[in-house]
């Protein structure tokens, strides 16, 4: 798998959004530093958990800003369903290659809703 440039990591379930651990992102983090692979983590559903449990992120992990993005999204935290509104936090130069790729890709949602999601 030496030619993957991009390792991308969805968790969809709770049940997988329990099973998460900081090893789990340690091993992802080397992986990625040895390999040159750049990792973004679809965190829509980090903050949807219960029973006082607290799902780590992609990027508490040491190393994981130099490998990485985080994806987050109002839609599902703030229940802003058909909004499709989110953000992007972690490395520089990714979030800036994003950046570029979707200022030319497609539009965002109407000034209202990005204003207050701005503030959270």
């Amino acid at each position: 798998m030496t030619d993957a440039k991009l390792l991308f990591i969805t968790i969809r379930t709770i049940r997988q959004l329990l099973s998460l651990d900081s090893d789990f992102f340690r091993a992802i983090v080397d992986y990625a530093s040895d390999n040159d692979v750049i990792v973004c983590h679809d965190a829509a559903y980090l903050e949807l958990t219960y029973d006082g449990y607290t799902a780590p992120s992609f990027l508490s992990v040491p190393g994981a800003m130099d490998v990485g993005i985080e994806i987050g999204s109002l839609s599902k935290t703030y229940n802003m369903t058909g909004w499709r509104i989110g953000f992007a936090v972690g490395n520089a130069d990714v979030i800036a290659g994003l950046r570029k790729v979707k200022s030319n890709l497609d539009s965002g949602a109407f000034q209202a809703v990005q204003e207050p999601g701005s503030l959270l």
